[in-house]
C-alpha cells in the first residue's frame, strides 16, 4: 500500500522524466502508444494504489481491466482500461467505476474530436436503462499524461451535434488539466478523487456531475437504438413495397425484418471487435459509383450469404426465400448504413448489453407490416392479440435473475466438481429474447459459484 506522501514522490518523479523526455517524444517515432503506457500511465495509477498488473486477483475480480478487443482494420472502439472494485453491499458483483482512454501526448485532447468522441461515446453506451446498475459507467477519462480530462459521458447531445463545445461543456469540473506539472499541483484532488481506496468509498460516484434537469431530454442508449430500428424497419419495408406490389403484408413484415436482423448482426459484430465495419465499406464503395450501375442492396446480399455466411453459418446469413429477388433502392439502405456509422451514431452496440437485442427481437415480434390505400404507405402496427393485451413487455432483468437463482443454483451446489456441472442441461422453452438463458450462460461461466467440493 502507497501512502499518500510517497505517492505524491512517485509522481514528481514521473513528471519530471515525462518533462524532460516530451521534446523527443513529440518528434520522434521510436516512443508508441503503448510505451506511454507502461511508462506514464499504468504507473501514476500504481502510484494511487490500483493493482495494474492484476496480481494475485481471480479470474473475473480484476480491477485495472485492459479493454481486450481485437483491431480490426482502423478500429479499436473500446477505452484502453477500465477500472473496477466489488461493491461494498454485493462482493460478489464487480462495480464499474472509470474508463481511461490513453493517448500518445503527439495528439491534442483538447481539439481532437476523433479520441474525445471514443471515450465519450463508448461510456455513453453504457448507460442502457436495460442494464444492470454495475455495468453502467458515466465518467470517462482522456489522458496522454501531459494532458488529463474527465468527462460526464450521461448527456446525448454533444454525440449528436458532435461540436467540440458541447464535449466541453461535459468536462467534470476541476478535472481538466493540460500541462503533466499540474498533477502535482493538483495532487491532493487528484488522490482523494482517484486513489483506490477513495474510489471503492465513493469517490468518483459522489462528483459534481452534470445536473439532473439538464438531462431531463436524455434519451438512454438502448432506446435511442430500439427507436432507430423502428425507422429502419419501415425504411425498408417502404422501398420493397414500392418496388413490388405483388407482396403481401406478411411478406414484405419477413423480408423487412431479416434484412434488418442481417444489418443488426453486423453491426454487432464489428463494434465487439470481431469483424470489419463491412458496412460503411459498402457505403463507401457506393459513392463512386452511379445508382443505375450499382445496387447496395445487392452487394449486402452478396456479404451476407458470401462472406459472412461462411464464419457465422446459421439461418441468419443463408441464402432466404424471403429476400429473394427483392429490390431495396440505394436512397433506403444509405439512410440506414449512414445512421449506423460510428462518426454518425451515438451509440456502439459493443457497449449495450447483449440482451438488446433479443430486446429488438420481441418487439418486432409483436408487430406487423400494413399498407394502407392507393400510396401504399407502410406503417408497423401491433397484431390484434399483442395490442388486446396492451403491448409486448419484456422480464425484467431482476425477475429474470431471481428465477435463475431459485432454478440453477440449488443445482449448482448439488455439484461436486466442474466435470458434473458440465452434465446439466438447460432449456427455455417459452424461449422469446433468450434474456433466460444468457443469464443462466453468466451462471455458469461468467460469475460462476465458487466450487466447495464435499
Amino acid at each position: 500500500m502507497v501512502t499518500k506522501k510517497a505517492a505524491r514522490r512517485k509522481i514528481e518523479s514521473l513528471v519530471e522524466q515525462f518533462t524532460s523526455e516530451l521534446p523527443q517524444i513529440k518528434v520522434g517515432h521510436k516512443i508508441n502508444e503503448a510505451q506511454i503506457e507502461e511508462k506514464y500511465i499504468k504507473p501514476l495509477f500504481r502510484s494511487l494504489n490500483w493493482n495494474t498488473d492484476n496480481s494475485g486477483l481471480p479470474l473475473h475480480r480484476e480491477e485495472f481491466v485492459v479493454q481486450a478487443t481485437q483491431v480490426v482494420g482502423d478500429s479499436n472502439e473500446r477505452p484502453d482500461y477500465l477500472l473496477q472494485l466489488p461493491d461494498p453491499k454485493k462482493p460478489n458483483v464487480m462495480q464499474k467505476h472509470l474508463f481511461i482512454e490513453a493517448k500518445h501526448p503527439k495528439y491534442d485532447l483538447r481539439t481532437d474530436l476523433r479520441w474525445i468522441r471514443q471515450a465519450y461515446r463508448y461510456a455513453y453506451s453504457t448507460l442502457s436503462s436495460s442494464d444492470k446498475p454495475e455495468n453502467q459507467v458515466r465518467l470517462a477519462l482522456l489522458t496522454d499524461f501531459e494532458e488529463f480530462r474527465l468527462f460526464d459521458c450521461a448527456a446525448d447531445r454533444p454525440l449528436k451535434s458532435n461540436v467540440l463545445a458541447d464535449y466541453n461543456r461535459q468536462v467534470v469540473s476541476d478535472f481538466d488539466w493540460t500541462g503533466a506539472h499540474h498533477l502535482i499541483e493538483n495532487f491532493d484532488r487528484l488522490w482523494t478523487t482517484f486513489e483506490r481506496d477513495s474510489v471503492a468509498n465513493g469517490s468518483l460516484l459522489s462528483l459534481e456531475l452534470t445536473p439532473i434537469e439538464q438531462l431531463e431530454n436524455r434519451v438512454a442508449p438502448d432506446d435511442d437504438f430500439l427507436s432507430d430500428l423502428e425507422k429502419f424497419r419501415l425504411t425498408i419495408a417502404g422501398s420493397i413495397a414500392r418496388h413490388d406490389r405483388t407482396l403481401s403484408d406478411r411478406e414484405i413484415t419477413a423480408a423487412s425484418q431479416l434484412l434488418l436482423d442481417r444489418i443488426v448482426f453486423t453491426r454487432m459484430l464489428f463494434d465487439r471487435g470481431l469483424e470489419r465495419d463491412h458496412l460503411t465499406k459498402l457505403l463507401d464503395d457506393s459513392t463512386s459509383m452511379s445508382d443505375a450501375d450499382h445496387s447496395i442492396y445487392d452487394q449486402a446480399t452478396k456479404l451476407f450469404e458470401g462472406t459472412l455466411d461462411k464464419l457465422y453459418n446459421g439461418a441468419l446469413f443463408r441464402s432466404r426465400n424471403e429476400l429473394s429477388g427483392l429490390q431495396i433502392d440505394n436512397g433506403s439502405m444509405r439512410i440506414i448504413l449512414e445512421s449506423l456509422r460510428s462518426d454518425k451514431s451515438p451509440y456502439t452496440l459493443g457497449a449495450m448489453p447483449v440482451e438488446i437485442i433479443g430486446f429488438a427481437y420481441e418487439k418486432f415480434l409483436g408487430k406487423v407490416i400494413t399498407r394502407s390505400g392507393r400510396s401504399g404507405r407502410v406503417t408497423a402496427d401491433y397484431k390484434p392479440e399483442v395490442r388486446k393485451r396492451g403491448g409486448v413487455y419484456y422480464t425484467p432483468r431482476h425477475i429474470v435473475e431471481e428465477i435463475v437463482t431459485r432454478t440453477l443454483d440449488p443445482l449448482l451446489e448439488s455439484c461436486t466438481t466442474p466435470e458434473e456441472a458440465l452434465k446439466l442441461r438447460i432449456v427455455d422453452p417459452s424461449c422469446g429474447s433468450g434474456s433466460f438463458l444468457i443469464v443462466a450462460y453468466e451462471r455458469l461461466g461468467l460469475d460462476p459459484i465458487p466450487w466447495t467440493p464435499s
